[in-house]
């Protein structure tokens, strides 16, 4: 029997996630059958339900590629953009939250509350004190883990969260090409209400970016969700080797 056909949420084996070796190996960790009886192991078994959300993840994806493109984009596309780009950036966030919750649980960290993230310092020292090999594996996908704990920021607290129609013309004009895009900064929204400030944090976000202050809002998606799959397989690899994590514990 393929465990990893019982582990793994159906979505993510349709997206190929069951071919990664490391997950084939956490569904080895997780579950096991004795005849007819499944057991599964309380610290790997977990990781169920930090798939779960990967799912949601990869569901935002999939409804933001559907969203109509160009001269197609109406007015009733403006709430799903903005409700999936959010969507994908809080529940990839609480992803890795709970990824973080799991490594300070099974290791018994002393971190704990809001500090359990693996954008705060506190947590990652503490995982670099505890298990070095997993703390190097996070600090590889450091730029990912804090851009997207600086959109969820943004994108939490503000009305202005979420990707937004744009156009390289004024609306009115008949060859205006409309274009569902994120910012590449995502704290310039929050000048909207003041067209000076506005203007100088586009300005400012060109400079650093080489020209580029918006993402196509698909290309946004892909990153996003590319690299928290990514993040995800090669923490779990990194797991599966550490010696620290307690030995399995089977639950009938």
């Amino acid at each position: 029997m393929d465990l990893e056909a019982l582990f793994l949420p159906p979505y993510l084996q349709s997206l190929g996630y069951s071919e990664r070796s490391e997950l084939r190996e956490l569904s080895k960790r997780a579950i096991k059958f004795d005849g007819d009886v499944m057991h599964s192991d309380r610290v790997w078994n977990r990781w169920r339900g930090i798939l779960e959300y990967t799912c949601c993840v990869e569901y935002a994806r999939h409804s933001i590629r559907a969203i109509p493109t160009g001269r197609a984009i109406g007015s009733s596309d403006v709430v799903p953009a903005q409700y999936h780009s959010a969507s994908l950036v809080f529940f990839a966030q609480a992803t890795l939250d709970n990824v973080a919750v799991w490594v300070a649980d099974s290791l018994n960290l002393t971190v704990k509350g809001s500090d359990c993230a693996f954008h705060k310092s506190k947590f990652n020292q503490a995982i670099s004190d505890a298990v070095p090999n997993l703390a190097m594996t996070v600090a590889k996908h450091s730029d990912f883990i804090i851009k997207l704990e600086a959109y969820r920021q943004e994108w939490i607290h503000r009305l202005s969260g979420g990707a937004r129609i744009y156009s390289d013309k004024p609306p009115s004009d008949p060859t205006a090409l409309p274009q569902i895009m994120v910012p590449v900064n995502p704290a310039m929204p929050s000048f909207a209400g003041d067209p000076k400030a506005y203007a100088r944090s586009v300005d400012r976000t060109r400079t650093n970016n080489g020209g580029r202050w918006l993402y196509p809002l698909v290309e946004f998606a892909d990153e996003m969700a590319d690299s928290l799959r990514d993040c995800l397989c090669s923490f779990v690899a990194a797991a599966l080797i550490e010696a620290k994590f307690p030995p399995c514990d089977w639950q009938a």
